[in-house]
């Protein structure tokens, strides 16, 4: 691709850009003026416990997936090839070895953190 082929934004580009801008201005002032307001830290940072599965899953999800991770593991898979799928079965099993020992002693505690306690 030579500099006589690169395109800036076009028309739809500033569409989707500004709708995204917008979209998100609009859920913050939703969540200002017109839900409910939390008075305690218990009620701003764990939703009085009340979240459902999914939004709770999705959340861990994010926080646990990294631009870095996502950008970096095809070059390491390109680059050292199907050894690496090692470390992705590595990662399940860890996982799962959390999920059934280590979630049931923790949960039960109500605790935030792992470190509070």
């Amino acid at each position: 691709m030579t500099d006589s082929e690169v395109q800036g934004f076009v028309a739809l580009d500033y569409v989707v850009f500004v709708s995204i801008l917008l979209i998100s201005i609009g859920i913050g002032v939703y969540q200002a003026c017109c839900k409910p307001k939390q008075d305690t830290i218990k009620q701003y940072i764990l939703a009085d416990r009340k979240l459902n599965i999914l939004p709770v899953a999705m959340s861990m999800t994010v926080s646990f997936q990294s631009s870095i991770m996502l950008l970096g593991n095809p070059a390491e898979m390109y680059v050292y090839g199907v050894p690496f799928m090692w470390q992705a079965i590595g990662l399940v099993l860890s996982n799962l070895f959390a999920l059934c020992s280590i979630i049931p002693l923790i949960h039960p505690l109500k605790i935030t953190s792992v470190y509070e306690g």
